[in-house]
């Protein structure tokens, strides 16, 4: 059992415009461009821009977490806090966009590639098929969830085959096993908790390398280099923020992996540790 000494007056902000940015960001970007409030353009860097504030504050709220709560006896190890409240608050954020985004996609996809598909199939993402794209989802606006992110990478808008098998397996097995990880990490089962997030991790790392791998293989033919915004922001930074959140946690267990092992072998020693 742990006490906070995190200040209510630090911490609760932090969560109230974590909540804002994660939940209402995308939807207000939405809702935006629906009333013509904002261009189609603009509205999508209101939805990427929100959701990795949101994650970067996840990373923030865990690590004040981490390290104002104070340790009573038989509590977490110090050491092992950081990783398990990344786990504690990333399984959320997870779950949601596996079974809303992702799986969603994958239900729409060939819709999609009927609807979009021919704008980059030919000469791939060149700005005349964003353009099509864009005015073409003035008469489709339900489309706008997949299209701010496909205009970046439009393999999802042309139903390509490894991304619908890779997003299916993700959204599906991913999501079930995170959502098992969760039940596990709020009933205070941490070790069970932070043993199937690094199973989930070696699975969707793998799964990010080859989605990376492939279009580089295809020499970009899908994806706008042109646009720093849909290029970095979207197609690395969106992606990356898996890749931040799994590396986290398994550095933190390999330390207390190495710790163990020491203490087993007789050569930890607490004194010269905090040194």
């Amino acid at each position: 059992m742990r006490t906070f000494s995190v200040p209510e007056q630090i911490l609760r902000p932090l969560f109230i415009f974590f909540l804002v940015c994660f939940l209402f960001g995308f939807l207000l970007a939405y809702i935006l461009y629906l009333l013509g409030l904002t261009s189609a353009t603009n509205s999508s860097h209101i939805a990427v821009f929100s959701i990795e504030i949101s994650f970067f504050l996840l990373l923030l709220i865990s690590f004040l977490q981490s390290k104002y709560e104070t340790a009573e006896p038989g509590g977490l190890e110090e050491h092992q806090s950081f990783s398990v409240r990344v786990v504690h608050w990333w399984l959320p954020f997870s779950i949601l966009i596996r079974f809303v985004w992702e799986f969603g996609w994958c239900i729409c996809s060939f819709y999609l590639s009927d609807l979009y598909g021919t704008f980059f199939l030919e000469n791939g993402n060149t700005p005349l098929a964003r353009e099509q794209a864009y005015a073409l989802m003035e008469q489709h606006k339900w489309t706008w969830f997949f299209v701010v992110y496909g205009v970046a990478d439009a393999r999802y808008l042309v139903g390509d085959s490894f991304v619908f098998s890779l997003e299916l397996l993700v959204s599906i097995f991913g999501g079930l096993v995170s959502i098992y990880a969760l039940y596990l990490s709020k009933n205070k089962r941490y070790a069970e908790a932070a043993f199937y997030f690094i199973y989930i991790a070696a699975v969707e790392s793998f799964g990010t390398f080859l989605y990376f791998l492939t279009e580089v293989c295809n020499g970009f033919y899908f994806l706008d280099t042109e646009n720093p915004m849909n290029w970095f922001f979207k197609f690395f930074g969106l992606n990356f923020l898996w890749i931040i959140a799994y590396f986290i946690v398994l550095a933190h267990e390999l330390r207390k992996m190495r710790k163990q092992d020491a203490m087993a072998s007789g050569k930890f020693h607490p004194v010269r540790q905090g040194q």
